[in-house]
């Protein structure tokens, strides 16, 4: 594990305990990916508006209790994927409604 991963993983943790969601487990490569693809796409602003939206659908999809965080995390990034490779192709994505969630 390098530096810069044990950093990320420090402070997810201490974020984690501040918001008061310990049990949350999550791989943060998987979120920081998706973000840094739709930067890539389009721009930091959609990055950050990315990351924002998955966390938000993700505790949407949670608070129904028939998945877990991480799984419901998973879940919205993998939208969030198809969105941003959409995006870069110029095709128009359906969304949510399209993944019967």
């Amino acid at each position: 594990m390098s530096s810069d991963d044990r950093d990320l993983d420090q402070f997810a943790h201490h974020l984690a305990q501040a918001l008061q969601i310990l049990d949350l487990k999550l791989d943060h490569r998987v979120v920081l990916d998706v973000v840094e693809r739709a930067t890539e796409t389009a721009g930091a602003d959609v990055g950050s508006l990315t990351a924002f939206y998955v966390g938000y659908a993700a505790g949407k999809a949670a608070g129904s209790g028939d998945r877990s965080g991480a799984d419901t995390v998973m879940s919205a990034a993998d939208v969030a994927s198809t969105v941003i490779a959409e995006s870069a192709g110029g095709t128009d994505s359906q969304g949510w409604s399209a993944t019967a969630q």
